[in-house]
């Protein structure tokens, strides 16, 4: 009964710590994240906007910001970047760019 417990358990950390190190959180990813969090308040304002005919030129322009300080700091990673990171940086800058096209 004691070598399945200890079984159990390895087994289960050896998962925890895959999956962790599957979704390890890196300087891309939170500004993939960011990005996703101002397209999303950008639709939550259009939605509010259209629905109530509420003024949210605020929570749009604040999007747009997020948007362009995403922007500068890819930039700014682009210079040390190679490989792999290079082309995510890339593939993140066409969508920063077109979600500022997109705002307006």
């Amino acid at each position: 009964m004691k070598k399945l417990l200890i079984l159990v358990l390895v087994v289960g950390a050896a998962l925890f710590f895959w999956n962790k190190s599957q979704h390890a959180s890196g300087p891309l990813d939170d500004l993939r994240h960011r990005l996703d969090a101002a397209e999303q308040s950008f639709q939550q304002a259009g939605r509010a906007a259209g629905a109530t005919g509420v003024d949210t030129t605020a929570s749009a322009d604040s999007a747009m910001q997020e948007v362009e300080q995403v922007q500068r700091e890819l930039h700014a990673l682009e210079t040390s970047a190679s490989g792999a990171q290079k082309q995510e940086i890339e593939s993140l800058l066409a969508r920063a760019d077109d979600l500022r096209h997109r705002m307006g």
